[in-house]
């Protein structure tokens, strides 16, 4: 007999327990239910962008710490109900504008960076730890603006982005998987 893993999602806020894998007795193995197999190919790569294998898992104490700062700078900024950014928005924000000129060549100015969230597994078999923000940018020859996604590593204080500019749709998109 053979342990097999087998991971699920927990909502606490509807006290409920979902997962994306369905057992396969042909591969006597869980396996991932292929209705997601396309949203799972608009993911980013999180090896690539080096998120995943973070030296160690984020701690609770991580995890609270940056949950805290989000309430302190609301309060400080006496922000709305759900309007949170990150303690040290100011800095990340210039890292963001300076990954952006040296990356991307046909973007004459960012615009304006967004948050848009944060993500954090503590778990002894994740590592992932890291903040998303959207870079809205103007493109040389483009009348209108457009939307780049890059993501924040809290452990590397790093800016990474896979967003790749397709002239033909004139927009930035993230490349297939292969």
């Amino acid at each position: 007999m053979e342990l097999k893993f087998y991971e699920v999602i927990y909502d606490p806020f509807t006290n409920s327990v979902r997962s994306e894998y369905d057992w396969s007795s042909e591969k006597n193995e869980f396996v991932f239910d292929p209705s997601l197999e396309a949203r799972e190919n608009g993911k980013p790569d999180l090896i690539k962008l080096d998120i995943a294998n973070a030296p160690s898992p984020p701690s609770l104490t991580d995890f609270i710490d940056t949950h805290k700062g989000f309430y302190k700078l609301k309060s400080e900024k006496n922000r709305g109900e759900n309007n949170f950014v990150p303690l040290d928005i100011k800095s990340i924000n210039e890292m963001v504008k300076q990954y952006v000129a040296s990356n991307y060549p046909n973007v004459q100015y960012t615009r304006n960076i967004i948050w848009k969230s944060y993500l954090t597994f503590i778990s002894p078999y994740s590592s992932h730890h890291y903040h998303v923000f959207i870079a809205q940018v103007k493109v040389k020859g483009v009348r209108s603006v457009k939307y780049l996604e890059v993501f924040y590593n809290p452990f590397s204080n790093m800016i990474r982005g896979d967003f790749e500019w397709n002239a033909e749709q004139e927009k930035f998109k993230r490349p297939k998987k292969e």
